[in-house]
């Protein structure tokens, strides 16, 4: 007969009123977004109809001024007796009208960008919540991960790739760039396919373009071609309008499982071609703005021509090798020797990679305390401040950051801004993990809550979902940073 423990034969009655401890099982969205503060002021309908912020700066000296002898004019002895004196010819005269000069303005446009969003609750997961057996919240979890994806979404924008190169394709929301092959010296190697419906990406520590901290499980992608082709559409390598889900993301191994939504489509490696783009769904060439869009020197920056307001360039050098203290000295000091204190940085953003080489890179010697004692090693990363001319320098480290990098620039003193427009009457609720400056449209349409009926051609569905809509721009007051590029890592 079979043998059971005297608990296990009264599970069937038993309710599950044990404490649960609810634990987050992915890394947690870059932290980047603390310094930013969020700001309505300026945000106005602009031309088209659309949010605009406009900035005016005035630039250039005015008005004249020499310097002359303090003896004043010079005089002529008439009678060359020194009984009479004239005035010289050429009395000197105060700058003139020609001479003088006025101040001009220039203008930087921010268009705020516009993100749409939903969240669907079946009816089944709202009627298991009121179970007194429930031991967790189901409706919470969906909520909370809604609100992180939005999140992410303007992480991975912020620390968005300038790719360059031939192709077509916008250089909005790129996470990763893919290259098929066996792993022998490529950026990426392309695994399996796995049951016929996934195969796995995995990055190497050469990719600066791809980091595998920009994925999450549930991330909805596309794939392009730098041709700009959708792979994953009629036109693509996949011949059909389908929708892509990175399934899975393993950390440490530095891999995610790309798969599609219907499992009826498969995915090979034949499917992903060399330099293809991992993007954000539907965000190609749209996205609110990040570091690579204003720390830059050529071009425009804000609808500001660099060209001709030479004073908004940022320090940019490809410097390759370890970023030693040598070479923080010498372009932090190279920055202030440009700009003085018209211009400060305050903030020092990089990878683990980069601060593990910079560390290896330090004098042995300043790991030791020495107060009259055996000496005692002090090993790993107990803290680590730079200072530079009296102006100390916080640092962050950022999965989302591009491999390689450093960026120096101004965060603190309210410098980061969110400009978002005033918000419609009751559209923003609160809600827990979500960005606050959200508006939910269900409470615009008159229901009480943020939920609203979802339809289908059929009719009314059991489903509830809260469409809510999300206007944006990233932007400095200052501008101007550092960017170091090509610096060597220390990854395992």
């Amino acid at each position: 007969m079979a043998t059971a423990t005297s608990i296990a034969t009264l599970a069937n009655v038993l309710k599950e009123e044990l404490s649960f401890v609810r634990a987050e099982s992915e890394p947690e969205v870059d932290g980047i977004f603390s310094k930013f503060e969020n700001s309505s002021a300026g945000v106005e309908r602009g031309v088209g109809r659309t949010w605009q912020v406009l900035h005016t700066f005035s630039t250039g000296l005015a008005g004249g001024f020499k310097n002359v002898l303090a003896s004043g004019p010079s005089t002529a002895d008439t009678t060359a007796t020194g009984q009479s004196l004239a005035w010289g010819s050429s009395p000197r005269t105060f700058p003139a009208l020609t001479e003088v000069t006025a101040p001009n303005y220039f203008q930087r446009t921010l268009t705020l960008v516009q993100g749409m969003g939903n969240l669907a609750l079946p009816f089944q997961y709202s009627q298991a919540d009121r179970l007194d057996a429930s031991i967790m919240s189901a409706v919470s979890l969906i909520m909370k991960g809604t609100g992180k994806k939005v999140t992410q979404s303007d992480a991975i924008m912020l620390y968005q790739n300038d790719r360059g190169g031939a192709g077509t394709i916008a250089d909005r929301a790129i996470i990763a760039l893919v290259t098929a092959g066996d792993g022998a010296g490529n950026t990426d190697v392309v695994d399996g396919p796995q049951t016929g419906v996934s195969l796995t990406i995995t990055f190497d520590g050469t990719n600066v373009l791809g980091r595998v901290g920009r994925l999450m499980p549930g991330m909805l992608v596309d794939l392009y071609t730098d041709a700009d082709v959708k792979q994953n559409s009629a036109a693509g390598s996949l011949g059909a309008a389908v929708d892509l889900i990175v399934q899975s993301v393993d950390y440490v191994s530095k891999s995610f499982v790309l798969a599609t939504v219907d499992a009826s489509t498969g995915l090979a490696p034949a499917d992903v071609d060399a330099n293809d783009y991992i993007v954000l769904k539907d965000s190609v060439g749209v996205g609110p703005s990040g570091f690579e869009d204003w720390m830059v020197n050529s071009g425009t920056a804000f609808g500001v021509a660099l060209a001709s307001q030479p004073q908004l360039k940022s320090l940019i050098a490809a410097v390759g090798g370890v970023l030693d203290e040598t070479t923080k000295n010498k372009f932090v000091g190279g920055f202030f020797d440009a700009y003085g204190s018209m211009y400060s940085v305050d903030t020092m953003i990089t990878t683990t990679g980069v601060l593990n080489a910079h560390l290896e890179s330090l004098d042995g010697l300043g790991r030791y305390d020495r107060q009259n004692q055996a000496m005692k090693p002090r090993e790993g990363w107990v803290s680590i401040d730079y200072t530079w001319g009296g102006r100390g320098m916080q640092i962050l480290l950022s999965r989302y950051m591009k491999s390689g990098q450093a960026l120096f620039m101004k965060s603190l003193d309210g410098n980061l801004k969110r400009y978002i427009p005033p918000p419609v009457k009751s559209t923003r609720k609160g809600v827990p993990d979500f960005p606050q400056d959200i508006q939910f449209i269900a409470p615009w349409l008159g229901s009480s809550s943020i939920f609203m009926p979802a339809t289908s051609s059929d009719g009314v569905t059991e489903f509830a979902q809260a469409p809510f809509t999300y206007f944006r721009e990233f932007a400095p007051v200052q501008m101007p940073g550092i960017k170091l590029t090509g610096l060597t890592e220390l990854n395992p």
